[in-house]
């Protein structure tokens, strides 16, 4: 056979003494020496340097080269060489997770999928539970986007397990830590193709391969070792289920066999606690103040009246309603002009999502709210008033003539009317469920008569016939040997000599020392509350605070003095919302009176029905007849800017 080395055949090298050893789930390894080389020369392969084995121009091995030790004395020097398979990398690489975060771009939250090395295992990037296998194929998958030379191979599913947390854990300690459910599975590679597929089978899966004493075997050590003689495996599974504030225990039980309580000696009984479900409603509340803002071709005074609640320097002390006579004569407003058409200034509260008729997407651009419970905006608004005046000096003389200055009052404008809005949802959070099936598997798996000990074959040059991934049958021994199906555990093939060592044997996980860790497999199991916050980035809790801070433009040039303008309805549709109050203290400007003027506060005894129609808060009573209002017709009035009482 044609054996080369990164493309060198090994004869013209003068390598020697060529081993390769394949464990399961443990590093493979290639050694070989160079002997005769000096310590002076340079080494032939470098520290981490990809090197491939081929047969006949087939891949047989690949790897990275480790160690690269170099020995001498009087009587000889040489090279040895030590070439390592990918289990070694998965040794050394963090498994990490996509998990959905984000980050403030501005006053804009922009979220994102990122790697962290916390993980739950068990769930996929959907929140869903997924095997055992599928969680192993994704940590190969995983190391390949990494850069090992790997890709996934045969992986069998396997059961179900619990959900597990880890943290800053590599990729081969995820997979051991994965086959503590699975005693008796096996974890290889096959080099016959250009990257190495990672295989993983369960004992059942494995394959038998016979050999014949009498053909090539060279030499046999195997001893019975029986079962470990487990009577039952008994999983508890207890799960805390919320339901609106009532916390439930429930208790699952899987057991085999059948009728096993776990109190039977030398049980596995393991109490796996899982993620209950929970369900809750929310009830949001946000409290909405604002004022009207009248249109100058509608009132002049109410507008100048409004003005001048902004700018109060344009007032003189004692009259905040009138321009400051001792400063500025002939004051006219000649025209207002606005960057939006919305009715009213918003004074105090926020406007939240669910209110919302327009919210920003991921990317900041403004789309449809597709949960909206109303439909409201507000924008940055400028609101520029022209006015023309006469600057009055000291004595009392005009100083200066002013045609058409701007003044601009910068406020947050809404079509929301006031009011305390609410908003109630409910949730309901899925826990995780139970699973059924690992007992009966652990407990064949642990039952099952085992050998341990090795076999020796002998060729010509090594086929590499038999691999990791194969349970060993003899015939021409012993008769138990013809059915033993032995899982075959580790194979070291010398290349020089053409001799194979296999070693079979029970699972490490059944030895007399990790049958204890096995009962303590639950033990270092991290229940994750918080596993959805995986996918939503979102964590879980129900505290609900709304804000209602004031708005740009609401400050000492903006007391909230608290006004309302009246509007005579005489059509009644269908309303849109309705809610059940009290009272509500309004401060009143009506339109169609014989004089224009605010009244007093005007409290309403009674109200029978607040509605939303036309975009207008509108309030039906059974006494409107006492506002001091001769022509009022209709018992609906719509309020442009109230104040709700407690």
């Amino acid at each position: 056979m044609n054996w080369k080395i990164n493309g060198m055949i090994f004869a013209d090298h003068d390598l020697s003494n060529i081993s390769l050893e394949l464990s399961n789930m443990a590093t493979d390894r290639l050694t070989f020496e160079a002997p005769g080389r000096s310590i002076t020369d340079s080494s032939l392969f470098s520290y981490d340097q990809t090197v491939a084995i081929t047969r006949d121009g087939k891949p047989f091995f690949v790897g990275r080269c480790g160690r690269l030790p170099v020995y001498g004395d009087p009587k000889q020097e040489g090279h040895s060489y030590e070439i390592l398979g990918p289990w070694d990398q998965l040794e050394r690489l963090i498994y990490m997770q996509r998990w959905k975060s984000g980050y403030w771009a501005g006053d804009v939250y922009r979220s994102e999928w990122n790697y962290k090395s916390r993980c739950v295992l068990g769930q996929d990037e959907e929140g869903k539970a997924i095997p055992i296998g599928k969680i192993i194929s994704n940590v190969i998958e995983y190391a390949k986007s990494c850069g090992v030379l790997i890709t996934s191979g045969e992986i069998t599913d396997g059961p179900y397990m619990a959900w597990d947390e880890v943290t800053d854990m590599s990729c081969a300690d995820v997979i051991r830590r994965l086959t503590r459910w699975l005693p008796g599975s096996v974890g290889y590679f096959d080099y016959s193709t250009v990257s190495p597929a990672f295989h993983f089978k369960v004992r059942f899966e494995i394959p038998p391969v016979t050999l014949k004493i009498e053909s090539s075997v060279e030499s046999v050590n195997l001893t019975a070792v029986g079962s470990r003689s487990v009577p039952s495996v008994v999983l508890i599974y207890e799960q805390t289920n919320d339901v609106e504030g009532a916390t439930k225990l429930s208790t699952i039980k899987d057991a085999y066999p059948d009728g096993a309580t776990g109190r039977e000696i030398g049980a596995i009984v393991q109490t796996i606690n899982l993620p209950g479900w929970s369900s809750s409603t929310t009830v949001q509340k946000q409290s909405v103040h604002c004022r009207f803002i009248p249109p100058l071709d509608y009132d002049p005074i109410m507008f100048q009246k409004w003005f001048l609640r902004h700018h109060p320097e344009w007032t003189i002390p004692g009259s905040p309603n009138v321009f400051n006579i001792l400063k500025y004569r002939n004051v006219t407003i000649d025209s207002v002009t606005r960057d939006s058409d919305l009715h009213f200034e918003l004074v105090e509260g926020t406007l939240q999502d669910w209110m919302r008729k327009y919210i920003l997407n991921n990317d900041g651009e403004r789309i449809l709210n597709p949960n909206n419970k109303y439909s409201y905006e507000d924008v940055d608004d400028n609101v520029m008033t022209t006015i023309s005046y006469q600057v009055i000096g000291e004595d009392g003389s005009v100083t200066r003539e002013v045609k058409g200055e701007v003044v601009t009052t910068q406020i947050v404008a809404t079509n929301c009317p006031p009011g305390t809005y609410r908003n109630v949802s409910s949730s309901i959070s899925a826990g995780d469920e139970v699973i059924k099936g690992l007992a009966k598997y652990i407990y064949e798996t642990l039952n099952a008569n085992h050998f341990r000990g090795s076999v020796s074959i002998a060729e010509e040059e090594v086929t590499g016939s038999i691999g990791l991934g194969n349970r060993l049958l003899i015939t021409g021994g012993k008769t138990e040997w013809s059915s033993m199906s032995a899982v075959i555990q580790r194979i070291q093939s010398n290349l020089d000599s053409g001799i194979t060592t296999i070693q079979v044997g029970p699972p490490q996980h059944l030895s007399a020392n990790d049958m204890i860790e096995l009962r303590r497999a639950n033990r270092s199991r991290k229940n994750c509350q918080d596993a959805d916050a995986r996918i939503t980035g979102e964590m879980s809790n129900n505290n609900v605070e709304l804000g209602s801070a004031a708005p740009k433009g609401f400050g000492a040039s903006s007391p909230g003095n608290w006004g309302s303008f009246i509007d005579l309805v005489s059509a009644i549709g269908a309303s849109d919302t309705s809610l059940d109050i009290q009272k509500t203290k309004v401060h009143v400007n009506m339109v169609g009176s014989p004089a224009t003027q605010a009244l007093p506060f005007v409290t309403i005894p009674v109200v029978t029905q607040v509605r939303f129609y036309n975009d207008k808060l509108e309030i039906k009573t059974k006494n409107i007849k006492t506002f001091p209002v001769s022509d009022l017709e209709s018992d609906w009035i719509t309020i442009a800017t109230a104040e709700p009482c407690n």
